[in-house]
C-alpha cells in the first residue's frame, strides 16, 4: 500500500460491508472521511510510473460522509464512494501467505502475505492490514495455457514492460487493468537473495542437510529406535542416495533391499515434527537460504519423488529447456515446492490428481493410493505475454463477489488460479472513520480557546502562508482566477483544518496542503480542459518545496 497519513488512534482493520457499518453506527461513530493512499516520493514521474497515484481516490480526499448516507446509498453490499473503484479478484483465486495457498475471501487482517518488492523484485513478508470484498457484475480474463486471472477492469496490474526487459532493469510497473497494453508481460518469479547459514546441522554441512532433507522429505519415514528409513527400488536413482547419504555424519548407514537406512538419534527426534506423508513440509530454515542451497534440496528432492525430462529436440527453432517435475500427497509440500521455486529463479505450476482410493502399480508391487497427488511443475519461462506466449484478454459477465486484500507495502501479492501462478496489484485505497469524541487526539483541554489562526501558527503555518500556496498554485498553472477563487479556496481549507488534530505537526501541515492541492485542482480543471494531473502535482510539489521551512520546519 501507500503511506496512510492517519491523525486517529484507531485504524481501520475491517472492510467496508454494509454490517461494518451497522456496527459503527451502533458503537457512537457517524461520519467517515476518505482518505487516498500514496507513496512519499517527490519525483512525480516515479508516481506515474508506479501508479502510486490514485485519480479517484485524489478526487476524495479529505471527503466526510455522513454514514448513514453511505448505508442509504449502499449498493452490492459496499458504499459507493468508497469501493466503486477498488480493483479485486474473482472469488476462486488464492493468495500465498505463510499457511500456504489461501482462497482470497479467506485471508483475514494480520495474515502474512509473501509480497515482491516492485523496484527490486526481492521478496518480503508484509502483514494484510485490510479486506475488501462487493459484487461486481463484469470482470477482465486474462489467460493462455499457462495464465488465468480473472480480475475487476479496474485492478492495478503488475506487469515489465519488453522495453524494460531488454534493458535489463529489474523492476516492474502497475497499470489498471483495462488499460494494460497487449505488449506487458506477466511476472512470476523473482530475485532472491536468501541468508547464508554456515552453522552444522546435526553434524551435516548445510549442504549436506539440504541433501538430506531433500531425500528425507520425499520419500523418508521413521522407524523404531532412532531408525530413518529412505525408500528407493529404483536402482540409479538408490545409487546415487547411497553414495550421498554413506560419506555424512550419521552414527550408522546401511544398504538394504528396500533402501537406505540411517541411524541418527539427534536428527531421529528433529523428524518427528515432519508427520507422515500427506503431512510433511519444507523446514522454515531452508526456505531462507539462498537460492544455491535450494537448489541442492530441490534436486534431492525430486530425485526421490519427482522427474525430470531433457528434451532431445529442438521446439519452434528454440533449444527445449529441462522439464522438472515434483509429487506429493502434502498440500502445504506442493505449497512449499512453489515458494522454492520461485526463489531459485523459475515458476511453479500445479495440478492436483485426484487418486484417493485407486490402485497403481509401482516396480515392487500394486498399492492403493491412499491420498490425492500434487503435481508442481518448475517451468522455466518467469514471464507470461509478449510475442511468444500471447496472453488473451476477454470482458466476461461474472455477477458475484470478488475480493482483495490491503498489504502494509509493496503492493504485490503472488496469487494462483486453475494452477497457475502471477504476481498482480492489491487495493490500496480505503475509507477511515472520523473517531468519537472520546478517541480524538484534542489537545490539552488549556488549548481547546485557540483561535484556528493560533492553532496554524503552531504548526508553521499562518493564513498568509495558506493565500500564497492557493496564489502561486493557480498562477504556475496558467489559470485564470479571481480574487474570490482563492478565498473560496481558503476558506475551504480553513474549515477542513477545524477538523483536524494538530499534535502531530507534520501530519497536520500534510493534510493542509492536501486540501489545498484538491480544491485547487478542482478549479483547474473546470476552467482549463486539457489540464494534465501529474503535471498539476509536479507543481503542486515545486510549491510545496519553495515553501521551505514553513511546511517542513524543524521540529
Amino acid at each position: 500500500m501507500g503511506k496512510y497519513v492517519s491523525f486517529y488512534k484507531v485504524a481501520v482493520e475491517e472492510d467496508m460491508s454494509q454490517w461494518i457499518l451497522e456496527e459503527w453506527l451502533k458503537a457512537g461513530f457517524r461520519e467517515l472521511e476518505w482518505e487516498y493512499a500514496y507513496e512519499e516520493w517527490k519525483d512525480t514521474k516515479k508516481w506515474k510510473d508506479q501508479g502510486s497515484v490514485c485519480p479517484t481516490c485524489f478526487a476524495l480526499d479529505g471527503h466526510r460522509f455522513k454514514i448513514q448516507d453511505v448505508l442509504d446509498k449502499t449498493t452490492h453490499n459496499a458504499p459507493k464512494y468508497s469501493m466503486s473503484h477498488v480493483g479485486c479478484f474473482s472469488k476462486d483465486t488464492e493468495i500465498y501467505t505463510e499457511d500456504g495457498f489461501k482462497l482470497v475471501k479467506d485471508v483475514k487482517v494480520g495474515d502474512k502475505v509473501l509480497a515482491l518488492n516492485p523496484k527490486t523484485l526481492g521478496l518480503d513478508w508484509v502483514k494484510a492490514i485490510d479486506t475488501v470484498s462487493y459484487k461486481q457484475d463484469k470482470m477482465i480474463h486474462f489467460h493462455n495455457k499457462n495464465l488465468d486471472l480473472l480480475v475487476t477492469p479496474n485492478h492495478r496490474m503488475f506487469h515489465v514492460t519488453p522495453y524494460m526487459r531488454s534493458l535489463g532493469r529489474k523492476e516492474g510497473k502497475f497499470i489498471e487493468a483495462d488499460k494494460l497494453p497487449k505488449s506487458a508481460l506477466f511476472y512470476r518469479s523473482s530475485e532472491w537473495k536468501g541468508k547464508d547459514n554456515n552453522a552444522l546441522q546435526f553434524g551435516l554441512t548445510m549442504e549436506e542437510f539440504c541433501k538430506f532433507m531433500g531425500y528425507f522429505l520425499a520419500e523418508g519415514s521413521l522407524g523404531r529406535i532412532n531408525q530413518i528409513m529412505i525408500a528407493q527400488f529404483d536402482k540409479a536413482k538408490k545409487k546415487k542416495m547411497w553414495n550421498d547419504l554413506r560419506v555424512m555424519n550419521f552414527k550408522t548407514v546401511s544398504n538394504v533391499k528396500q533402501g537406505i537406512y540411517i541411524n541418527a538419534p539427534e536428527l531421529y527426534n528433529y523428524l518427528k515434527q515432519f508427520g507422515k506423508c500427506n503431512e510433511k513440509y519444507v523446514p522454515r530454515m531452508i526456505k531462507e537460504l539462498p537460492a544455491k542451497l535450494i537448489r541442492i534440496f530441490l534436486d534431492a528432492f525430486r530425485l526421490g519423488d519427482g522427474s525430470t525430462v531433457k528434451p532431445k529436440q529442438k521446439i519452434g527453432g528454440y533449444e527445449a529447456k529441462v522439464r522438472r517435475t515434483y509429487w506429493t500427497s502434502s498440500k502445504r509440500m506442493a505449497d512449499d515446492l512453489g515458494e522454492l521455486i520461485i526463489k531459485v529463479g523459475k515458476r511453479p505450476c500445479y495440478y492436483l490428481a485426484k487418486r484417493k482410493g485407486k490402485v497403481q502399480h509401482f516396480k515392487n508391487g500394486d498399492y492403493t493410493i491412499n491420498h490425492d497427488v500434487w503435481t508442481v511443475g518448475e517451468g522455466n519461462g518467469i514471464y507470461s505475454g509478449g510475442c511468444r506466449s500471447r496472453v488473451k484478454r476477454e470482458v466476461v459477465d461474472y455477477n458475484d463477489y470478488v475480493y482483495c486484500v490491503e498489504l502494509e507495502k509493496h503492493n504485490t501479492l503472488l496469487v494462483r488460479k486453475s494452477g497457475t501462478v502471477v504476481w498482480s496489484g492489491n487495493c490500496y485505497c480505503r475509507m477511515k472513520r472520523i473517531p468519537r469524541e472520546d478517541e480524538r487526539l484534542d489537545y490539552p483541554k488549556e488549548q481547546e480557546t485557540k483561535t484556528m489562526e493560533q492553532k496554524l501558527d503552531d504548526i508553521g503555518y499562518t493564513v498568509v502562508h495558506i493565500e500564497e500556496g492557493i496564489r502561486d498554485l493557480f498562477q504556475r498553472q496558467g489559470v485564470k482566477f479571481e480574487e474570490s477563487d482563492i478565498q473560496d479556496v481558503k476558506q475551504k481549507v480553513l474549515e477542513y483544518a477545524e477538523g483536524l488534530s494538530m499534535s502531530n505537526k507534520s501530519t497536520a501541515r500534510d493534510q493542509i496542503w492536501r486540501t489545498i492541492q484538491r480544491e485547487v485542482w478542482a478549479i483547474t480543471k473546470q476552467r482549463k480542459g486539457n489540464a494534465s494531473y501529474f503535471g498539476f502535482i509536479r507543481i503542486a510539489n515545486q510549491v510545496k518545496r519553495e515553501l521551505g521551512r514553513t511546511l517542513y520546519g524543524n521540529e
